[in-house]
């Protein structure tokens, strides 16, 4: 996989994975977050001989880097023998006058003219919500469109995007192939759904306002071949798609070629936060009995870890799903009050930790947050109205999900991953909340709910959050969002369970608790010893008592009591 870092990479690369396949990440630099089971190489797709190396032992070439490096990309999988090359091209490239001839269609020409087995995915502008790089069209305080020319966009989703292309990895015929939703909008509906001003002005004017090349007339996309051949059809529309960019935009203009972002802003997290890697610098805890299959990497620069919840272990959907929603929580925390990036990423990554199926966060998350300084007060002001400007957005969630049964499966994946999503952004924003009126992310644990039954596993009372007239009043409304989508998600789960059972993964719906998120996802074919062992694993962790607050030992990895 060249390329991937970047927003379709990703989708790709966590879509693969989960398929079982082993996957080679190429890109210039580490990617902030990398499934366990896939393997970061640094490499340029210019420079042949590192990519003859990367791709040394792949069957399959998925192709998203620069188009400057497609002519490497072919040449290397000759040396290497790779027998598919997967490429995401654009729409542009048959060219949009009589006569033009795009970087893209001169990149689709080499591969042609390479002989090598390829499938050519030609897209619009990509959107939605884990989108880091806004395009400046989109991004920008004023969308600016020519008076007189009404141009419509098929807009794609990256979801939609990255599934295809995985499939694409593994089977499906070779050639050309279009991949785009039906529906187009014109750009003032766009706007619209962006919260933009609209403006138009002359062609003139617009080429110097923005860097899109208008004299080139949009091509609409043909999807035929999409639906008749390769039998795909997207889940998301493009209005869908326009509305999900909305959290990606939130706070983040792009000015003069360049991201900005408005400090008041409560951020969408693009980016999913993975497990920390297990190296030197990190130590898997050492409790005095077989470690758990789930148990996570403690880095030694943060050592100390208390438990949110209670002390019973959790079966492993809800232990890995609320990793995710907690890392993502802890990320939030630290992008909203400011710190050095690799502090926000090192520590975001360990925000949250497995030991023994308990859920534990680092207490470094809180004293970063604490002597966070002037940050915090400009996101205190913005507090209440930023909960009330972004929980509309999570309604709309919630509407999507509220009929799992009617979804196909396409869609049911789609709608599970937006709902999770919002889910890590609200505990992200509650999370802030608490830091604002003096709490930690430890004193969220009342928000935890078990899948898919949707039930607390706490057996303690919710935690008696009063309304002081300050921040409390706005984080109790995220916290009632979070609930709200909790169970949205746990609905999407039972769903999804139901569809296990029908097709004989599953002997029971309830087995789903003891499969992790991406299993659910993509279920492992060996389920019914997997839930055997797991539920088995949770019972033999039921006998260790371990302290609420610990710290991990650099030389043994031992945990010692605070």
């Amino acid at each position: 996989m060249t390329g991937a870092t970047g927003v379709s990479g990703r989708g790709v690369v966590e879509r693969l994975n989960r398929a079982g396949h082993e996957v080679v990440a190429v890109a210039r630099r580490p990617p902030l977050a990398l499934p366990a089971g896939a393997r970061f190489v640094g490499a340029d797709v210019t420079d042949l001989a590192a990519l003859t190396a990367a791709m040394d032992g792949c069957e399959v070439v998925c192709h998203l880097a620069p188009v400057s490096g497609t002519a490497n990309v072919c040449a290397a999988m000759k040396r290497t023998g790779a027998r598919r090359l997967v490429v995401a091209s654009s729409a542009l490239s048959d060219g949009a006058n009589l006569g033009h001839v795009t970087d893209t269609a001169a990149a689709e020409q080499v591969v042609l003219d390479s002989g090598v087995e390829a499938v050519l995915a030609r897209t619009g502008l990509v959107v939605g919500r884990n989108i880091d790089q806004p395009l400046a069209l989109l991004a920008a305080p004023v969308i600016v469109a020519v008076k007189g020319v009404e141009l419509r966009y098929q807009l794609l989703h990256h979801d939609d995007l990255g599934r295809f292309l995985a499939i694409a990895c593994e089977s499906g015929p070779p050639g050309v192939v279009d991949v785009a939703p039906p529906d187009a909008l014109p750009l003032r509906q766009i706007a619209q759904l962006l919260g933009r001003k609209y403006v138009e002005t002359s062609a003139t004017r617009a080429l110097k306002a923005i860097e899109f090349a208008w004299k080139h007339d949009l091509p609409g996309m043909d999807t035929t071949r999409l639906r008749e051949v390769w039998g795909f059809e997207c889940a998301w529309s493009t209005a869908e798609g326009v509305a999900d960019l909305r959290r990606a935009v939130s706070g983040v203009s792009a000015v003069a070629g360049r991201r900005v972002e408005v400090p008041w802003r409560l951020r969408f997290p693009t980016h999913r936060p993975g497990p920390p890697v297990s190296t030197a610098a990190n130590r898997w805890p050492d409790f005095g009995a077989p470690a758990g299959e789930l148990d996570s990497p403690i880095p030694l620069a943060y050592p100390t870890v208390s438990r949110l919840g209670g002390p019973a272990p959790l079966a492993a959907l809800t232990l890995s799903t609320h990793l995710q929603l907690l890392r993502a929580a802890s990320r939030g925390m630290l992008d909203a009050f400011g710190g050095a990036p690799e502090v926000r990423r090192e520590l975001g990554d360990a925000g949250a930790a497995s030991i023994a199926h308990r859920l534990y966060v680092n207490d470094d998350v809180a004293y970063a947050v604490e002597h966070s300084g002037g940050r915090r007060r400009v996101v205190g002001r913005a507090y209440g109205r930023e909960v009330d400007r972004i929980a509309g957005w999570a309604a709309e969630s919630l509407e999507h999900a509220a009929n799992p049964a009617a979804c196909s499966d396409a869609r049911l994946d789609a709608v599970l991953g937006r709902v999770l999503d919002d889910l890590a952004w609200f505990w992200a924003i509650a999370a802030i909340g608490a830091a604002l009126g003096g709490d930690e992310l430890g004193d969220l644990a009342h928000l935890l709910v078990s899948f898919p039954d949707g039930v607390s596993p706490n057996a303690a009372p919710a935690a008696d959050l009063r309304d002081d007239g300050g921040h409390s009043r706005a984080r109790m409304r995220a916290e009632r969002v979070v609930r709200a989508l909790a169970q949205a998600l746990a609905a999407l789960v039972r769903e999804r369970a139901d569809r296990l059972l029908v097709a004989g993964a599953v002997r029971d719906p309830a087995d789903v608790a003891h499969l992790t998120w991406e299993e659910l996802l993509v279920p492992p074919p060996d389920l019914t010893d997997l839930v055997k062992t797991r539920r088995a694993e949770q019972q033999r962790l039921a006998a260790l008592v371990l302290p609420s607050t610990m710290s991990v030992n650099g030389s043994s990895g031992a945990l010692t009591v605070r």
